[in-house]
């Protein structure tokens, strides 16, 4: 039986990786064991979450794997933000990263600031900055260096393919 995509929604999110990555795992390896959910699999791997610094679930995992390294502390303050809190091994972060790929999550979707997850694991001076976490950018980087690269003009972001026509309705609900 297919799950729609508000279902999908409701336990693989941006909340669920931060909280429970191993129970984000099992959920996405139990989603995608069925094809039913391969086209609203696919839509929700490529979606941006504002929970999640406006990025997709590839990138969410990006800013959670390795010890998190603040340059300037006083960026914080009182204010909580995505992974603060939270690391995720580099074993389970190649695992969930692995099982996001095998579901559709596509390496080149980029977040709000048109970065994807390879440019993103470069940048040092931001709050999404981690470090021991080297396993996990050498796997990002051989899956760029398997792939080609969209053809895009300035200033426009790879956009994930539209869902089918029968997901659009699915789609509408979940918002």
């Amino acid at each position: 039986m297919s799950v729609t995509v508000h279902d999908l929604k409701q336990k693989i999110n941006a909340e669920t990786l931060e909280e429970d990555p191993e129970l984000y795992l099992k959920y996405l390896k139990e989603y995608r064991s069925n094809t039913e959910n391969t086209d609203a699999l696919r839509y929700v791997m490529n979606s941006l979450s504002s929970y999640g610094f406006e990025s997709p679930p590839i990138m969410q995992l990006s800013y959670l794997v390795g010890r998190l390294v603040v340059p300037y502390p006083d960026w914080i303050g009182d204010s909580p933000f995505y992974g603060q809190t939270a690391t995720i091994s580099e074993d389970l972060g190649c695992s969930i990263l692995s099982e996001m790929i095998a579901a559709g999550a596509d390496i080149y979707v980029e977040n709000f600031h048109e970065e994807n997850i390879q440019s993103s694991l470069t940048l040092t001076y931001t709050l999404t900055h981690r470090e021991n976490n080297e396993k996990f950018k050498n796997k990002v980087n051989e899956l760029f260096a398997m792939s080609s690269p969209p053809v895009k003009g300035k200033g426009k972001g790879r956009i994930p393919p539209p869902p089918p026509l029968s997901l659009f309705a699915q789609i509408n609900d979940a918002e």
